[in-house]
C-alpha cells in the first residue's frame, strides 16, 4: 500500500515539474499565492506527511536509499517551511523562467526516481 502512495507521490512530483517547464510563470504565480501563513502551515503538514510515507515505504522499495533520502529531505523541508517558506517562494518566483524551468527539471528527475524506486 505504501508503495502505491510512493508511486503516486513520484508521479505527482514529475507532473508538477512538467507544469513548471511548460508554464513557468504560472507555477511561480501559484507559489506566490501559497505564501499566506495558513497556506504555509497546510503545505508544511502535507510535505511532512509525504516525507513520512516515503520513509516508511523505503523498506519495501526497489531502491530504498532513494525513497528514504527524498523522504528525509521532505521532512526537513516541512520543518523549515514555516520559517523560510514564504521568503524562499517569493525569491524563487522572482527568478527568470529559465531558472524556474531548471528547478522544474530537477523535480521531474527526482519524481521519476521516486516513482521508479517505489515498485519492488
Amino acid at each position: 500500500m505504501l508503495n502505491t502512495w510512493s508511486l503516486l507521490i513520484g508521479l505527482f512530483m514529475a507532473a508538477v515539474g512538467l507544469a513548471g517547464i511548460v508554464a513557468p510563470t504560472d507555477v511561480a504565480t501559484i507559489a506566490q499565492n501559497a505564501t499566506t501563513p495558513a497556506a504555509v502551515w497546510v503545505l508544511a503538514v502535507i510535505v511532512l506527511a509525504i516525507g513520512v510515507v516515503l520513509v516508511r515505504a523505503a523498506a519495501t522499495a526497489r531502491t530504498p536509499i532513494v525513497i528514504r533520502a527524498v523522504g528525509i529531505l521532505a521532512i526537513v523541508c516541512a520543518v523549515a517551511l514555516p520559517v523560510f517558506g514564504s521568503r524562499l517562494a517569493e525569491w524563487w518566483a522572482g527568478q527568470s523562467p529559465d531558472v524556474i524551468r531548471l528547478t522544474s527539471l530537477i523535480k521531474i528527475v527526482v519524481g521519476a526516481a521516486v516513482a521508479f524506486s517505489a515498485n519492488p
